[in-house]
């Protein structure tokens, strides 16, 4: 027993360790645009290290960021991932690399950041497993792209939401200001909001645990959320400002000018003929059902969210799809343990809170394929493992099995990536 609280105890931190390495490892030797949409990242980050303002659709100056397929931009975001990037490299000007190198390293860096928070906190327990569950989560870790920063920010979110000593926490159980660094929260959430529409499902798991656990304190989350909606509401009163209150139409008539045939607007006509084939297939006739019997969605997002590299085209084996299937399941059982230690209404309704949240964020993910662009990939349902270990956390999940279960996987994760990714794109 005392073998294995201390296999339980090193091991989180000893594979992280290793991963800073392999992350580090694929971030600098791996090639330029082999990564999923690296380059139009790029471009959005190389529109901010020169510019210190967010354009308007019709700006000239960020033309050149407009992919040539789907004559779209990342630019158009509301979120700030790309401007803070866009910083760092002008920050990091001094390291002698090339330069998209440079801007791989903000990601590395924000997950070096989340490791320390989560391994060197006694206070965070299942939480810190999240980092390194499936070989994906490393994988965006090391190359440009906004993915790895909407994850970052969701788990410096539930940190602050877990931890009891946190600027969250002591503001809202005693009212305790700390020199406005309670603002942490808010801040952090609004920026949540604006990176990823995803991560719904998990926010408002946040919220209904907040709102539950300091119903008593109503005016001070009054407070909390009217901070978090302020700043929301003025990033979109500025986008308005800049660009009226048609920006879906000026950025559809930019896609009709600049994209190619069968991505543009223009040719998504039912009667059109040019349309790209996995582009609207609910207007071409496809069948909800045939998402799975023709398309393999569900393989295809399964795969993805365990490991699939490159454009796709770098597969994990089938051994490794396998062994995260078995613990998928044993991840999921793990949520029915406090059932059978106590069988009341309150874990009942989490639970069943908890597996609604995560259908609707595979609902999502699912629609988003079906009638806009079929994009079967795994890292948009990456906010079921913030959904996932909050609800951990607030079942008081913390027996030494489930850890020994979560050790496990992330040992294979590691292994994993090294294998399938590591040794592939380097």
């Amino acid at each position: 027993m005392l073998v294995l609280n201390k296999f339980n105890k090193y091991i989180p931190v000893l594979v992280f360790l290793i991963s800073i390495f392999l992350v580090l490892r694929v971030s600098l030797e791996s090639n330029y645009n082999i990564h999923p949409d690296e380059e139009s990242h790029f471009t959005v980050v190389q529109f901010y290290k020169n510019h210190n303002y967010i354009p308007a659709v019709n700006d000239p100056e960020s033309d050149f960021t407009y992919n040539r397929v789907y004559g779209r931009s990342y630019i158009n975001l509301l979120g700030f991932e790309y401007f803070f990037m866009g910083k760092f490299s002008n920050l990091m000007s001094f390291v002698h690399l090339e330069e998209y190198k440079i801007v791989r390293l903000f990601n590395f860096f924000l997950f070096l950041i989340l490791g320390f928070l989560l391994y060197f906190n006694k206070e965070i327990k299942t939480l810190k497993y999240s980092l390194l569950l499936t070989p994906q989560l490393l994988y965006i870790a090391s190359y440009i792209n906004n993915d790895f920063f909407a994850f970052f920010i969701s788990l410096l979110v539930m940190i602050q939401v877990i931890s009891s000593k946190s600027y969250l926490n002591k503001f809202l159980k005693y009212g305790r200001l700390n020199y406005g660094l309670f603002l942490i929260f808010p801040f952090s959430l609004f920026l949540l909001i604006i990176s990823k529409y995803n991560y719904i499902p998990l926010i408002l798991a946040i919220l209904l645990f907040l709102i539950y656990k300091y119903r008593k304190f109503k005016l001070r989350l009054i407070l909390i959320f009217f901070i978090v909606f302020s700043l929301f509401g003025s990033r979109i009163y500025y986008d308005i400002l800049i660009n009226g209150t048609n920006k879906t139409e000026l950025i559809e008539l930019k896609a009709n000018n600049l994209g190619s045939e069968g991505y543009r607007p223009m040719d998504f006509d039912i009667k059109s003929n040019k349309r790209a084939v996995s582009t609207h297939l609910r207007s071409k006739g496809i069948k909800l059902t045939e998402l799975f019997t023709i398309f393999h969605w569900h393989e295809l997002s399964y795969e993805s969210f365990f490991g699939k590299y490159g454009y796709m085209t770098i597969s994990s084996s089938q051994f490794t799809y396998n062994f995260y299937f078995l613990f998928s399941i044993l991840l999921l059982s793990i949520l029915f343990y406090p059932l059978f230690i106590k069988f009341n209404i309150k874990n009942i309704l989490i639970l069943v809170l908890a597996l609604g949240l995560m259908l609707l964020m595979i609902s999502f993910s699912i629609m988003h394929s079906w009638m806009n662009d079929f994009q079967p990939q795994g890292k948009y349902l990456f906010p079921i493992i913030g959904i996932l270990f909050l609800s951990y956390h607030i079942l008081k999940i913390h027996n030494k099995w489930s850890y020994l279960s979560l050790n496990l996987i992330i040992c294979f994760t590691i292994y994993s990536y090294y294998i399938n990714c590591v040794l592939e794109v380097t």
